[in-house]
């Protein structure tokens, strides 16, 4: 008799992606179902469902019973961010593993489902390329001032610079990684094809991590003092939380940049706002925010020196689409394989 799959998609990673990918595990005897959650809902507003399900709220959008039906019903459960609450766990008897197609599990109460021994399997740095390719696209950009220029050009002007204005070769500067995951990691390595010095900051990697990637591990306060990019790739928990202040804004230097591809609310974005309106720092570069979409009157849209891009570090088609049902996949079939020689 064979074992039943549901996989569960949404707006961001409809379920014939997973499954086209997924059903390379019909041979070892699996059948799936596949259903869709909010499906029509636009991408615009299931970003702010996603919010709220990062911030803890699984419970304000409960599965309709058509896709409970087929999860009780089930051994592996595969979601994306379709919420799987303790009630959903509690039902589903058969349930032996519960995958996320993406690295986060905020969307699963990963707690009781291991009081219940099942397993949880997770797509670890499914975007991590892409995050790191956007954060050196902001380290390149503010640096040589690319979108500056290019708005002066359409504006008729010719911008010149005095010999004291003049960047740096990125050669010559320091990158600051605060977090040392496998996005920092995949930035280090960018940076490092630059010439950069790298320090890193992260309370929970060991040193010899860091000596592996080639980066100096520093703590925060010398990171900040330190570093003419600092890159935020940390997660969001209640220690993190508005890490970044007043207090470690004074301590960066005038001539550097605060760029943040992970969450908003690792920095106070009124003190933000006060150290890039009174040049404590040079600038920013911001693909995340405390309230998304920003609103159309945020102090952020009226400052030069800040570059936003709408959460998209992630978003590429191997990012979003391919790598997170690809580890999965190979996750599955790993268990599988043991379970068959056992």
């Amino acid at each position: 008799m064979s074992k039943k799959v549901t996989i569960v998609g949404d707006p961001q990673l409809p379920s014939k992606y997973i499954y086209e990918i997924i059903k390379k595990l019909e041979s070892y005897g699996l059948s799936f179902a596949c259903h869709d959650w909010l499906i029509d809902t636009s991408l615009e507003e299931f970003a702010n469902i996603v919010l709220d399900i990062e911030r803890g709220f699984i419970n304000k959008y409960p599965l309709p019973e058509n896709i409970i039906e087929d999860i009780i019903t089930s051994e592996i459960l595969i979601v994306h961010y379709a919420p799987v609450p303790r009630e959903v766990i509690e039902k589903s008897k058969k349930l032996k593993i519960i995958c996320s197609a993406r690295g986060g599990v905020d969307n699963i109460d990963v707690e009781y489902a291991k009081k219940r021994e099942i397993i949880i399997l997770r797509a670890l740095g499914r975007n991590a390329n892409a995050v790191a390719d956007l954060t050196m696209g902001f380290i390149i950009t503010l640096n040589r001032q690319i979108l500056h220029n290019h708005l002066s050009i359409k504006k008729g002007f010719w911008p010149a610079l005095a010999p004291e204005e003049l960047p740096h070769d990125l050669c010559e500067m320091v990158l600051g990684l605060v977090g040392f995951g496998q996005v920092a990691r995949e930035v280090a390595k960018r940076a490092k094809a630059f010439g950069m010095t790298i320090l890193g900051f992260d309370p929970y990697v060991q040193s010899k991590e860091f000596n592996n990637a080639g980066v100096i591990k520093s703590d925060l306060e010398c990171l900040l003092k330190n570093s003419d990019f600092v890159s935020l790739h940390a997660r969001l928990t209640p220690e993190t939380r508005n890490l970044i202040g007043e207090k470690e804004l004074r301590l960066m230097k005038k001539t550097a940049y605060l760029i943040n591809t992970s969450r908003g609310e690792l920095v106070n974005e009124p003190a933000l706002i006060k150290a890039l309106s009174e040049g404590w720092i040079a600038g920013a570069g911001l693909d995340v925010f405390t309230e998304e979409p920003i609103p159309p009157n945020h102090p952020f849209l009226k400052l030069d020196n800040v570059l936003l891009t709408p959460h998209i570090a992630g978003f590429t088609w191997e990012g979003q689409v391919l790598n997170g049902p690809k580890i999965i996949l190979q996750q599955l079939e790993e268990i599988l394989k043991s379970k068959e020689t056992h």
